[in-house]
């Protein structure tokens, strides 16, 4: 999506997309999807904002990349990401990769990391 404007910016400026892709999902249905994809349980677990928050930092990420997570995060309590539209469709000319396809063709970054 975002190659594609910039190929060609003129067209875009000034106009904001809302990205909410073909299907709405939520946690649980998305771990499902997931553990599917893999052939292994996965299991969504709530969890607070500011554990989140926490947690977060915990593990070295920057403060801006925290913050902008931690936002994402209100956003999505809020409503804001709820709904279904074809934008990506509509300016790549492609239709979104679903979870399901995505999980499977990644893999390699859903695996545990080696116990040491």
């Amino acid at each position: 999506m975002i190659a594609c404007v910039l190929l060609d910016p003129a067209s875009h400026a000034g106009k904001t997309y809302s990205l909410f892709g073909a299907e709405e999902l939520d946690h649980e249905q998305i771990a499902k999807i997931v553990g599917d994809a893999l052939g292994r349980p996965v299991r969504y677990e709530p969890e607070s904002l500011e554990s989140f928050e926490a947690r977060l930092g915990q593990i070295g990420l920057s403060a801006h990349f925290v913050q902008h997570i931690t936002s994402v995060y209100r956003g999505y309590q809020a409503g804001e990401f709820a709904g279904t539209n074809d934008v990506v469709e509509q300016i790549t000319g492609r239709k979104p990769v679903s979870v399901r396809d995505y999980v499977i063709a990644n893999r390699g970054i859903f695996q545990p990391a080696p116990q040491r």
